[in-house]
């Protein structure tokens, strides 16, 4: 993190937090802010699903989600069932001072709590975000799946994978907190 920058908060989304959410969504894709807006409100009632955000100031400057996956056997190359880390999304003005990295470990957190492993996807030219994983003990799986909905850049997307045998000294060891996170 940059010498000038403010700790992150994080913290599980709430309601207040949907239009801030779309809004940085909107700007990051280009798609309709309404639209965005009731898809994160319905995923605040999905149970497959998890959010967080990261608040600096008082003001939402990025979020990250945590989704169950269950593999369609039927797909030939289907990415395994299991946890994913969703993306990160954090404000442009503040990319690379580490606002990233407290809300995947948080996720990783949540995910042991439930599973001995935690997944995420990566188009391969998202070197940023490789590095920061690789830091946290994800390693690459595969290049060669497939996961509903997801195309990537170049159409090369990798599947990288931590467990919580190897998972990063310095996550927190107490996990009771996110115990139950996925039960129905």
């Amino acid at each position: 993190m940059q010498e000038d920058a403010k700790p992150a908060t994080i913290r599980r989304v709430c309601a207040a937090d949907v239009d801030a959410i779309a809004a940085r969504q909107a700007g990051r894709s280009g798609q309709d802010p309404a639209r965005l807006r009731d898809r994160i409100a319905a995923e605040l009632s999905d149970s497959t699903r998890r959010l967080w955000v990261a608040v600096v100031s008082g003001a939402v400057v990025g979020y990250a989600r945590l989704t169950r996956h269950d593999a369609d056997q039927a797909v030939p190359d289907a990415a395994p069932s299991g946890l994913y880390l969703g993306g990160v999304v954090v404000d442009p003005l503040l990319r690379r001072q580490g606002i990233g990295e407290p809300p995947t470990r948080t996720r990783m957190c949540a995910a042991f709590a439930e599973e001995r492993e935690v997944r995420y996807i990566a188009d391969a030219g998202n070197h940023a975000s490789i590095a920061m994983h690789s830091a946290l003990d994800f390693r690459e799986i595969t290049r060669r799946f497939e996961f509903p909905g997801v195309r990537f850049t170049g159409g090369v997307g990798i599947l990288f994978q931590a467990s919580q045998e190897n998972s990063h000294r310095e996550l927190p060891a107490k996990l009771t907190a996110f115990r139950g996170a996925f039960s129905p």
